[in-house]
């Protein structure tokens, strides 16, 4: 006969399984140490479809109004004077009657942000009203990068993947670059407005890091757009003329 009954025998197998659970989390917790990790997810609702989603939050963090569109809708954006539109599309897809509505709005005070058309779909022939009745002719030649210093800064070189151009029957208030190799940016005054046109927008988009996240919260790994700090600051000087008086449009 045995001389432990059935509830010792459990008590004892009940403790040798304790003692041995004992053991293996010990060999755990002295081989293996316990590391947090953030994953960035992908983006959802606006963030996936506005290449813009970080500069609107940018501005709304400066206290700015802002209103964005998927495309331009004039008849339903009710544009006012003190506000400012970002139009991010090749302005070679807007129409001439386009054009002239934006520049009307302009003179009656509006701030229009535009670009020149992308390198690799110009053709001589192309035409673009908006940058004609401004009086800007598109460059040919290839793009060119132009260097950029903020104080306390890296240097960065900019726009190099931008449509440079020069000036005909306009003088600019502001431009950046020179007549050789053409212009990556010029401000000029129409009416009581403002046009701002820029050889490329790529320093104001998401940017992001290699999960595609234009808003993760490893920000510090993630590069390009708004996330690089001499682009925040050439953002707000480009929207400086109407800045905090109306609603951006982006």
């Amino acid at each position: 006969m045995s001389r432990f009954g059935p509830g010792a025998r459990i008590a004892l197998i009940v403790l040798l399984a304790a003692a041995l659970a004992a053991v293996g989390v010990a060999w755990f917790l002295h081989n293996y140490q316990r590391v947090e990790r953030q994953v960035a997810l992908p983006p959802r609702g606006e963030a996936s479809y506005n290449p813009l989603y970080a500069l609107k939050k940018t501005l709304q963090a400066d206290g700015l109004q802002v209103r964005s569109r998927q495309r331009l809708d004039l008849a339903a954006q009710e544009l006012k004077p003190g506000d400012t539109l970002l139009i991010l599309d090749d302005p070679r897809n807007l129409t001439p009657m386009q054009s002239q509505r934006l520049l009307r709005w302009v003179e009656g005070g509006g701030h229009l942000l535009v670009r020149t058309p992308p390198p690799l779909e110009w053709r001589e022939d192309a035409s673009a009203p908006l940058m004609e009745s401004l009086g800007l002719l598109p460059s040919d030649d290839p793009p060119q990068c132009e260097p950029l210093q903020v104080e306390g800064e890296d240097e960065h070189m900019e726009f190099c993947d931008g449509r440079r151009f020069f000036f005909y029957e306009t003088v600019p208030e502001l431009s950046w670059g020179d007549t050789d190799s053409g212009y990556v940016y010029a401000r000029l005054a129409h009416g009581q407005g403002h046009v701002d046109v820029l050889a490329e927008f790529g320093f104001l988009d998401n940017g992001g890091d290699p999960g595609g996240n234009p808003l993760p919260p490893t920000a510090p790994t993630a590069v390009g757009g708004l996330r690089d700090g001499p682009h925040r600051a050439l953002a707000r000087q480009l929207l400086a003329p109407n800045y905090g008086r109306g609603t951006v449009h982006l």
